[in-house]
């Protein structure tokens, strides 16, 4: 019995541990309809002279996220901070399905990109951003 109240106790502490770390969580009288997303945001270089930026929402709970936001940013010298760097392309998606992802691929030049995606969650807006990479004009990461 005690085994298994505390393996309950386990898988109850590990949900709302990943629920907090991994996403936002809501609740459904707070603005958005979603009790739970996760999205990632990631760049590739494609080697044909471009590189794409692609925002996912990998998995939520409720509703389609609604007003996500991806934009591309590039610099000749390398900064971590987007707003020191020039947005070169954006997308915007009105509702961004559970598993589907929005992309942007934009001509490659030889510096440093990062690519942001904008959410709102709680009535707030939440950004992610992918790692600030360094790729040549073929669109190859160096």
């Amino acid at each position: 019995m005690r085994k298994r109240v505390f393996g309950i106790i386990c898988a109850a502490f590990a949900l709302l541990l990943s629920c907090l770390c991994l996403a936002g969580c809501a609740s459904p009288d707070e603005g958005n309809k979603y009790l739970f997303a996760f999205l990632s945001v990631r760049m590739k270089g494609n080697g044909d002279g471009t590189i794409t930026a692609y925002a996912k929402n990998e998995f939520d709970i409720g509703p389609a996220i609604q007003d996500v936001e991806l934009t591309v940013y590039y610099s000749e010298e390398y900064s971590i901070t987007p707003s020191s760097m020039e947005a070169v392309a954006s997308e915007k998606a009105d509702v961004l399905k559970a598993f589907k992802e929005i992309c942007i691929p934009v001509e490659a030049r030889n510096g440093y990109y990062c690519s942001v995606v904008t959410y709102p969650i709680t009535g707030l807006e939440r950004t992610l951003q992918s790692e600030t990479m360094h790729y040549d004009s073929t669109g190859t990461r160096i």
